[in-house]
């Protein structure tokens, strides 16, 4: 039996937008994979096959979104229903309700479902209300937050200068509601939640689709302006990382993120047989891009030279090695074009 490989990325940028003050602290979080013992989707009966044809399908189905965001003609944005792989938890809002999130390396703007609901689906745990916080406010049409969000993810409430979201997916789900900020806490490595005030988020009254009942929404990690690791960038040193530990690795099938100096763990160092590669900075800014050099089977190594979309060339696809293959948390498979 081949022995499960535990994947870990260790990711520097340098965003300089913040909504909260520097505290210079280092947090882990854990990441419940989705076919967890711990995972409220956990399903005994469900075989080792019917696990990964269940995950074949949701990484076909991602892929798809991630072809849509990268043309010139179809903006849509966002995450494929609940096909994230990991659900992480945080805390938002003043007093704080804990929420369940898929933890999306591959979106930017965390969004959960908030009352009053125009239209919700069902979930598990508790709702947050906006109008029982103290610290939520909206931003205005007109605010910086606002036009970070692409022309065709945002819209205005002109009679009361509200900054809209709204997001649609490749299977028909959707999100829309306020862009607002609020006060979100994250456990730290001393065990004591830190809170960082005026923290962007969406918060959505109109969601539906295929979004499974456990999660309230997508926690955005991505590298655009408005994802969590960037907003709390001056927080973290603009340092994080994470380890995706494959279920049957560990005892309890959890994986962690790491934000902070301490991102790197010691104990992997290039003794141990650590390798490294660079991100290539590159539009959209949301996606963390790798450079796919060649792939091995049995003895015979293939060079790659996949094409990519250029969404500022005129000529639309073009051959590039550089930044050819997207890491991407909350896709299973390796998939390449053909």
């Amino acid at each position: 039996m081949a022995t499960p490989i535990l994947l870990c990325f260790f990711i520097f940028f340098s965003v300089t937008l913040s909504s909260s003050s520097t505290h210079h602290k280092n947090f882990t979080i854990e990441l419940i994979h989705r076919d967890s013992p711990l995972s409220p989707l956990y399903n005994p009966l469900n075989t080792v096959t019917d696990r990964l044809n269940a995950a074949f399908l949701r990484s076909v189905s991602r892929s798809r979104r991630f072809n849509h965001q990268l043309s010139k003609t179809d903006l849509q944005s966002g995450l494929i229903g609940a096909d994230g792989e990991f659900f992480m938890s945080i805390t938002i809002g003043t007093p704080p309700i804990k929420v369940l999130g898929i933890a999306d390396t591959g979106s930017d703007l965390t969004w959960i479902q908030c009352k009053p609901c125009q239209q919700c689906y069902k979930e598990n745990g508790q709702m947050f209300d906006k109008k029982k916080s103290s610290t939520y406010k909206n931003e205005r049409c007109d605010s910086r937050n606002c036009h970070a969000l692409a022309t065709s993810e945002r819209g205005c409430d002109e009679s009361n200068n509200v900054c809209k979201y709204r997001y649609s997916y490749g299977d028909q789900s959707f999100s829309k509601g306020d862009v607002a900020t609020e006060t979100i806490s994250i456990d730290s490595a001393s065990g004591s939640p830190v809170s960082f005030p005026g923290t962007v988020f969406g918060c959505g009254y109109n969601n539906g689709g295929t979004f499974d009942e456990t999660g309230s929404g997508i926690i955005g990690l991505g590298g655009g302006q408005l994802s969590l690791i960037s907003q709390l960038s001056s927080s973290i040193s603009k340092k994080f990382s994470y380890c995706l530990s494959h279920k049957s690795s560990t005892t309890n099938g959890t994986s962690v993120i790491n934000l902070g100096t301490d991102s790197i763990p010691s104990s992997l160092s290039k003794d141990a047989g650590v390798v490294s590669t660079p991100l290539v900075d590159k539009e959209p800014l949301t996606y963390y891009y790798l450079t796919l050099e060649a792939i091995s089977v049995g003895k015979k190594k293939i060079p790659y030279t996949g094409s990519t979309y250029n969404p500022n060339d005129d000529g639309g696809i073009f051959s590039e090695t550089s930044g050819n293959i997207i890491i991407d948390s909350g896709t299973t498979l390796t998939l390449l074009p053909y």
